[in-house]
């Protein structure tokens, strides 16, 4: 007799148990050449080799390239370096549930080697980003990512910066014209009682010149005192002695937190 070993059918759960596939890694590391136009994205997955760089001509690219790695591996880490895309693309990331880091450029080891390969950079920082994860503090120089309100009080505060350094430096082709042809350093020679003694004193055709830049020096000026007066005023209470309202807001808004220092001394070094 032909005896028969029955099974019980597949429930529609375990069906679906089974079309899920686990994670074949525990860790996929990617290291991302940020570009204005290009993505270079290479990846590491556990303990192998990194493998050879990508390039994502969108951000949009990179994000899909991104998200079809979590379904290869149980945990997904970005990094790359701080720049002038600033800090857009970790804010999409860290929506979408991807951990992401940023980094300081290593600007000095590109000088020295004078070369930029993106392909190789962003291999590098692969690897950096799998070592400082393993426990290597020293790998990876991290930057604070300040939170959107935080980076608008940055961008104001350095805005007006900006402003100044750009009135110091057209300023001094003034006075560079004046130095020439002997007619000494003239301080604030584009206000309105400077200008008028000199348009006096020096020949016509410097004053010709000279004249391109006082609509716009002057224009400087008052864009600083508005930016000044905007600053000052986001300073509420007491301050230390010796300190001023502007002072303090763009002190603060380079510190972004100051519960990061345990104590004064830290603070001062």
């Amino acid at each position: 007799m032909i005896k028969y070993k029955l099974e019980a059918a597949p429930t529609a759960v375990s069906k679906k148990q089974n079309s899920q596939k686990e994670p074949k890694a525990n860790r996929i590391v990617i290291g991302v050449d940020a570009h204005l136009k290009s993505y270079q994205a290479a990846r590491k997955i556990d303990n192998g080799a990194v493998g050879v760089a990508q390039t994502l001509r969108s951000k949009e690219a990179l994000l899909l390239y991104v998200e079809k790695q979590r379904k290869q591996a149980k945990e997904v880490v970005v990094v790359y370096e701080a720049g002038p895309l600033g800090y857009v693309l970790y804010r999409e990331l860290k929506a979408s549930g991807i951990e992401c880091l940023v980094c300081a450029p290593r600007s000095g080891e590109q000088k020295r080697k004078r070369r930029k390969n993106n392909s190789i950079d962003a291999r590098t920082l692969t690897s950096e980003l799998s070592n400082y994860l393993n426990g290597n503090e020293q790998a990876l120089q991290l930057v604070r990512v300040p939170n959107q309100a935080q980076e608008r009080a940055r961008v104001e505060s350095r805005q007006q910066d900006a402003l100044v350094e750009e009135r110091k430096r057209i300023g001094a082709m003034g006075n560079a014209l004046l130095l020439s042809q002997g007619y000494g350093s003239q301080s604030n020679w584009w206000r309105p009682k400077a200008f008028e003694r000199l348009s006096k004193e020096v020949a016509g055709w410097i004053v010709k010149h000279l004249r391109r830049w006082v609509g716009v020096l002057r224009e400087l000026d008052q864009q600083i005192q508005q930016a000044k007066v905007e600053l000052t005023q986001q300073w509420q209470g007491p301050r230390p002695k010796g300190m001023g309202a502007l002072s303090l807001v763009q002190l603060n808004a380079e510190v972004l937190d100051w519960s990061l220092y345990s104590s004064g001394r830290k603070i001062a070094a």
